[in-house]
């Protein structure tokens, strides 16, 4: 049953090296439900998992009364982990009452969409839409937001932010959130805008792990990082992380 239910999303997952397809969801106390996939990367600890993938898909609008899980297979270790790290440390946010991990409740509601209908007139609504996308941010450790917006067609766009951990290994950044979601969904950006309101004096870029990640998934493509009054710093895969080594399938 399981299978069955998830298997759009589990034919949808990026599983080029250990080829094992998967997908889960998270479910809200409403009812709602977002779904998540297995996203690997050649560098492998970057690989994103179901969970994260759903749990981040779902905080990034906004949806953070998560209290239950539903999985195309088996729990993990790696699952129960992140449940104990991420999501039983956010009471503030997220339902203490969890229903039983890997378990579908009887009464299911609709699917929550990503996709965010925005009409911008330039460059600095775009990027004015990004730092509001910050407030969706769970940063207890950094205080350092993140958002992020990947345009997937015209005024059709997908919004990503930071989710952390206890385990900072399982934390997830805001362009890593949101272009793992345009793979749980099928779809493929076209351009991937970036704040961090807090580093806008500086030269906010993003990090070691969003870099290898973007290098596999969002190659060729443009990245526009605000810096705040100044112009826009454009960037790509290549410019970001020059000399990156790709798989040979």
């Amino acid at each position: 049953m399981n299978q069955t239910f998830l298997a759009p999303f589990v034919a949808r997952s990026y599983v080029p090296y250990s080829k094992k397809k998967s997908a889960a969801m998270v479910i809200c106390a409403d009812g709602t439900w977002m779904p998540g996939v297995r996203v690997e990367n050649i560098s492998f600890p970057l690989t994103i998992s179901p969970l994260m993938n759903a749990v981040t898909a779902a905080v990034a609008i906004g949806k953070t009364n998560i209290v239950g899980a539903y999985f195309s297979d088996e729990i993990t270790a790696w699952d129960e982990s992140y449940i104990q790290a991420t999501l039983k440390k956010m009471p503030q946010r997220l339902s203490a009452h969890l229903l039983a991990w890997g378990t579908l409740p009887d009464e299911l509601g609709e699917m929550l969409s990503p996709f965010q209908n925005y009409t911008f007139q330039n460059i600095d609504e775009i990027f004015l839409k990004t730092r509001e996308i910050t407030q969706f941010a769970y940063i207890p450790h950094s205080n350092f937001p993140v958002g992020a917006l990947l345009k997937i067609e015209e005024n059709l766009w997908l919004q990503g932010c930071n989710v952390e951990a206890d385990d900072w290994g399982v934390g997830l950044c805001g362009e890593r959130n949101v272009l793992s979601t345009a793979l749980t969904f099928g779809v493929t950006g076209t351009e991937l805008y970036i704040s961090c309101p807090k580093a806008l004096d500086q030269k906010p870029t993003p990090c070691g792990g969003c870099r290898q990640v973007i290098a596999e998934h969002f190659v060729d493509k443009k990245i526009l990082i605000d810096m705040g009054v100044r112009p826009a710093q454009i960037e790509s895969s290549a410019s970001l992380l020059p000399q990156s080594f790709k798989a040979d399938f």
